[in-house]
């Protein structure tokens, strides 16, 4: 095996060989690859199951005591990069057992540091609700970003680590950033996620069309006009691997497109998520929501407060205060969202001094007559003995009496 010279060295501590399932400290390296003696061999004979250097991160190895050390990994000048070690911290040992640490951050969420692969965490973590971050490289709770924390579901799940035998700590930060930093990094994360699914459904379509052209391909190869297998025939092993061949590959290009499908609408609904959120319609209906719930929590402290409870005696109390104090924070937000929507000529929603008995509007592609414009709706004919009635929120378009003069909302 010849191995390059080496011409730049990251230092990683405690790296261990990257062959599935091995948990013995790596020794060698070509440049490329770093593994322990018995696998420096089939390095090259199953490459497919090794990861390049920039692609690790920095995984603690098997649980043993008092072992720390440090390996020189050495990086192809032909990469162009020096690769830096992981953000996350390294576990604590103590004895045999891992110290787990539960952060919440207004920036990060509720992530929790220092697992590794194989150490039996996964199991209780995902009994509890964690989902595994792969570009983290850490369980964190779904939702958790500029929000208040869950702080039942972190005790809980302390609760369940330290019954397992391991040492848990927790670092939770209460305090929640403003409104306009929340939401602003929330647009640029929802931004990143549509150009990262449009790139994957270009990428699926031309897999797509890949796997059509391999098709076509293998029906050229089939004798024309649908002849038969000749049984006994020499060619009779050749028509029936052609055959094959073409059932195979329609079936791939079948999959294929109905990937491309799925991407490319998981493309055009993320590329739209943004600008429906800050739709006038979008944002009155979540600060009526958002207000009820602040009204229901403010109730549940009044009867707490009633009966001498307090944050400090009450975890529920607790809870509910950080609740109150995010939808404080999210319904100042969307509020002055939706004054400057109504102080400029963006979108705006129809309201009692737009309509007027006996003309009508438009909700979900039917229209209605009006009957009586209301405070917070419309009530509407229907061509039943009753009447109905539909919010502002759900009015999309408007005519006057003689069903054809458009109304525009604020006019």
């Amino acid at each position: 095996m010849i191995t390059p010279a080496p011409v730049q060295t990251l230092e990683l501590p405690d790296q261990w060989c990257d062959y599935n399932g091995c948990t013995t400290e790596a020794t060698h390296t070509d440049g490329e690859w770093v593994m322990c003696p018995h696998h420096e061999e089939r390095a090259y004979r199953t490459t497919t199951y090794w990861r390049p250097i920039l692609r690790w991160t920095t995984r603690p190895g098997p649980p043993l005591a008092g072992l720390h050390r440090r390996v020189l990994i050495h990086i192809p000048r032909r990469w162009g990069v020096t690769a830096t070690p992981h953000r996350r911290a390294l576990p604590t040992r103590t004895g045999n057992a891992h110290m787990l640490t539960i952060t919440h951050t207004p920036t990060e969420g509720t992530i929790i540091d220092c697992t590794s692969k194989g150490d039996g965490t996964a199991p209780i973590l995902k009994t509890a609700g964690w989902k595994w971050g792969r570009s983290i490289t850490a369980w964190y709770i779904p939702h958790s970003r500029d929000r208040a924390p869950h702080l039942a579901r972190i005790e809980h799940t302390a609760a369940a680590l330290r019954a397992a035998g391991y040492d848990v700590e927790t670092d939770i930060d209460t305090t929640l950033r403003d409104g306009t930093d929340a939401h602003h990094d929330r647009n640029e994360r929802l931004t990143d996620r549509a150009a990262a699914l449009a790139a994957k459904a270009e990428r699926k379509a031309t897999a797509a069309d890949a796997a059509h052209a391999r098709h076509d391909h293998a029906c050229a190869a089939l004798p024309e006009g649908g002849e038969p297998i000749k049984v006994g025939h020499h060619s009779e092993r050749r028509h029936r691997r052609a055959l094959d061949r073409a059932h195979t590959t329609a079936r791939a290009a079948i999959e294929a497109a109905a990937a491309a499908r799925s991407a490319a609408e998981s493309a055009r609904i993320a590329a739209r998520s943004t600008d429906h959120r800050y739709t006038p319609a979008v944002i009155h209906r979540r600060i009526e929501r958002q207000s009820a719930e602040l009204r229901s929590i403010e109730r549940h402290l009044t009867k707490y407060r009633a009966a001498g409870h307090t944050a400090e005696t009450s975890n529920h109390m607790h809870q509910l205060e950080l609740n109150k104090a995010e939808l404080e924070r999210d319904i100042e937000y969307w509020t002055a969202v939706r004054a400057e929507q109504d102080a400029t000529d963006g979108p705006k929603l129809y309201s009692r001094a737009d309509l007027r008995p006996g003309c009508f509007v438009n909700c979900s592609g039917t229209w209605h007559k009006v009957i009586r414009a209301n405070a917070k709706s419309v009530t509407v004919a229907t061509a039943y003995s009753w009447t109905d009635r539909l919010p502002y929120d759900k009015i999309t378009d408007a005519r006057a009496e003689d069903a054809h003069t458009p109304i525009r909302p604020g006019q």
